[in-house]
């Protein structure tokens, strides 16, 4: 038979209830057989094998346990760490978005003060024509009374 039986759990509940089996046999033919020691010794080292292997997936499910633990703890540092550079990032934005809106407001105020750009050329063209017509103005008054100055000296 050999220890093929102790490789697993299924295994050994099936040897565990092929040894009861045999002993409640052997106890109705003969309730003084020495076969039901050997047999009861037999299911004693077979049940300390089923406690050993509950035992090792316990084991293993705590490991399991402790490596998925683990990771979510990591994952929870990675998780925050992410988050305070989402609150750096947004807090970034919100200055820069504070900056915009106040750039806008002191345009939308100079604007209102004087005007739009168009509105300014206009009335830099307009007063450049007037400026012009006044200096042409000038410059024809001047001359007549150049004339008027040379008219008096003459006469």
């Amino acid at each position: 038979d050999g220890s093929k039986w102790l490789r697993d759990k299924f295994a050994i509940r099936k040897r565990i209830f092929l040894i009861e089996r045999r002993i409640q046999q052997e106890a109705m033919f003969d309730t003084r057989s020495v076969k039901i020691l050997r047999q009861e010794r037999e299911l004693t080292v077979a049940l300390d094998a089923a406690f050993g292997q509950l035992r090792r997936e316990q084991a293993a499910y705590f490991d399991q346990l402790y490596d998925a633990q683990v990771e979510f703890e990591a994952l929870i540092v990675d998780h925050q760490a992410a988050l305070d550079r989402l609150a750096k990032e947004k807090a970034k934005l919100d200055a820069i978005d504070d900056k915009t809106r106040f750039s806008r407001a002191k345009l939308d105020a100079t604007v209102r003060r004087t005007g739009q750009p168009e509105d300014w050329k206009k009335k830099f063209l307009s007063q450049q024509a007037r400026r012009h017509g006044l200096e042409q103005e000038i410059v024809d008054l001047q001359a007549q009374v150049d004339r008027i100055r040379l008219d008096t000296k003459i006469n």
